[in-house]
C-alpha cells in the first residue's frame, strides 16, 4: 500500500465498545474499569476487538500479574510496538461490537 503521509486518512473512525446490554462502555455509563495489572491482556484485547490479530503467544508469556512489575511493562511495549508495525485500518470493524471479556482474549 502507498504510505506516503500525504495518502494517509487525516481522521479515523473507531467502533463503539458495547457492554452485554447495548450501552457503551464509558464511566458516563458507569462500566467497570479496566484493570491496571492486567496491561497485557488489555492491549491484546483491543488489538483483537479492533481486528488487527496480535499473536496469541503475547497470553502465553508467564507474567506476574502486578501493575508496576517490569516484566508487564516490558510485554506491554512489545504488544504496542506489535501494534504500531502491524497496524491496517482496512481490519477495523465499522460497526459497534460487544467488548470481549478477558476471559475471551
Amino acid at each position: 500500500p502507498d504510505e506516503r503521509p500525504d495518502s494517509l486518512p487525516k481522521y479515523g473512525h473507531t467502533p463503539l465498545v458495547l457492554g452485554q446490554d447495548g450501552d457503551k462502555l464509558s464511566k458516563q455509563t458507569k462500566a467497570s474499569p479496566i484493570e491496571d495489572a492486567q496491561g497485557p491482556k488489555n492491549l491484546f484485547a483491543a488489538l483483537a476487538f479492533l481486528g488487527q490479530d496480535p499473536p496469541q503467544e503475547f497470553l502465553t508469556r508467564p507474567l506476574i500479574n502486578h501493575p508496576i512489575n517490569i516484566n508487564n511493562q516490558q510485554h506491554c511495549t512489545e504488544i504496542l510496538a506489535w501494534g504500531i508495525d502491524n497496524w491496517s485500518r482496512n481490519k477495523v470493524p465499522a460497526d459497534s461490537s460487544v467488548a470481549p471479556t478477558l476471559a475471551d482474549a
